[in-house]
């Protein structure tokens, strides 16, 4: 992980943790603060952890970022003069506005190279030069698809927050935004984008009424 992948990491957990802890800030509920800053940081590392593994089993690496913004529409010159960091303004702005009631966890982005061929001859069995959507699709999925596993155990371990929280971390990497996870899954296929967004938002329902 290169230094400047691990700032962009640390800036949105910085981001996030303040978004998750507001509400019990607000409603002087300090106890559940640390529980809800740990929780969160264990989502985000869940996800990327398993996404740099899913990419390197692809030959590939990846390097997150935090998710920037530099086009407000569908047209070539509809561009912003410089990228607007969303994964830092809007998480904040959201979580400020709602007092905490309403979370957005989305905050990074990753990008992805291939890796030099020395790797590709450990395989033999599998081959290739160029990442597809396909595979940018299951390297994204796989995080998805993480976080709603240990959602379920966090739940069977009695950590109905931790759950939560991988649930809603799975919903917002599922949206088709900008170069967001789910726009990863999305343009891989659309009919797997479709399953497994079915099966996000069965979790997010159970998600809003779990203690």
């Amino acid at each position: 992980m290169k230094t400047q992948e691990m700032y962009h990491i640390l800036f949105s957990l910085v981001v996030l943790i303040f978004a998750v802890i507001l509400k019990p800030f607000l409603t002087k509920e300090y106890s559940i603060m640390l529980i809800a800053a740990v929780s969160i940081i264990l989502v985000v590392l869940i996800n990327i952890l398993v996404k740099k593994i899913t990419a390197y089993y692809f030959e590939t690496g990846i390097e997150h970022k935090i998710w920037s913004v530099d086009r407000y529409w569908l047209r070539r010159q509809d561009r912003f003069k410089n990228n607007i960091p969303f994964g830092i303004l809007v998480p904040f702005i959201v979580s400020l506005a709602s007092l905490g009631n309403f979370l957005f966890l989305s905050a990074l982005e990753f990008d992805v190279k291939t890796l030099t061929s020395r790797v590709s001859k450990r395989h033999e069995w599998y081959k290739f030069t160029d990442i597809t959507d396909i595979h940018l699709g299951i390297i994204a999925a796989s995080g998805v698809i993480l976080n709603l596993i240990f959602a379920v155990i966090g739940y069977l371990l009695g950590f109905s927050l931790f759950a939560k929280l991988n649930i809603y971390y799975a919903f917002y990497s599922m949206l088709p935004l900008w170069n967001l996870d789910g726009t990863k899954i999305f343009f891989a296929n659309k009919n797997i984008w479709a399953v497994l967004g079915a099966i996000v938002m069965i979790f997010v329902l159970y998600a809003l009424f779990l203690q």
